[in-house]
């Protein structure tokens, strides 16, 4: 955003140049609709139409055996991630399935969890960590 101070004078405003069309892949550009990113850094992670319902809902609340409250909600699909860590089947939240710490693959800031089962695998992520793009 350029900023200038106000002018009072009787002659037109000098013209300007139409700003230049970014390409879609530029860092800034506007997201599409839709798009959850990393509330961190903005790296895109998955989309609404994600959105799946495991175990008859989308958002599921448990409790890690540390003590914390993790609120989840499940998506078929997430993108950008990083997975830390080898998959683990003790204290799994979702019976039948493995889990694995997801993490921005930008940032690095833990956003949730994969869950893999035979040929069904699903992202358990933190809505709190993410936010619209």
């Amino acid at each position: 955003m350029i900023v200038t101070p106000l002018r009072c004078e009787t002659a037109p405003p000098p013209r300007v140049a139409p700003p230049v069309a970014r390409a879609p892949d530029d860092e800034d550009a506007a997201a599409p609709a839709g798009d959850l990113v990393c509330a961190t850094c903005g790296r895109r992670i998955s989309h609404d139409d994600h959105r799946i319902a495991v175990n008859g809902a989308h958002e599921h609340t448990f409790v890690n055996p540390g003590g914390f409250v993790h609120v989840v909600g499940c998506f078929a699909l997430a993108t950008g991630l990083a997975y830390v860590g080898d998959p683990q089947s003790a204290f799994s939240w979702f019976p039948g399935f493995r889990w694995q710490i997801a993490a921005c693959g930008g940032c690095g800031v833990h956003l949730g969890w994969i869950f893999r089962a035979a040929g069904d695998p699903f992202h358990g992520l933190l809505p709190a960590q993410l936010r619209r793009g």
